[in-house]
C-alpha cells in the first residue's frame, strides 16, 4: 500500500478507507490489549479518533504514549 500510496497518503487511507482499526495497547503487566477504534480523521500530522477518559484504553495510551493498529479482518 504504501508504494502505491505514497508514506504521506498513508493515514489519509486508513480514515477513509479502512476506517475500523482494532489498536493494541499495553497493560499494568505487559499484556496486550485490544480495542476497536475507528479513525475519523487525519492529516500531515497523523491520525485522529475518539475515546472516553472513562474507558481503560485511554488510561493505557495515555500512560504508555504507544499503540499499534491492524485493519479489521
Amino acid at each position: 500500500m504504501v508504494d502505491h500510496y505514497g508514506a504521506k497518503r498513508v493515514p489519509l487511507y486508513i480514515s477513509n478507507i479502512i476506517h475500523t482499526t482494532i489498536v493494541t495497547t499495553v497493560d499494568d503487566d505487559g499484556r496486550p490489549v485490544t480495542a476497536t477504534i475507528d479513525m475519523m480523521d487525519s492529516d500531515e500530522n497523523g491520525l485522529y479518533f475518539l475515546t472516553a477518559k472513562c474507558k481503560g484504553f485511554y488510561g493505557r495510551l495515555k500512560k504508555r504514549g504507544f499503540l499499534a493498529l491492524a485493519k479489521e479482518a
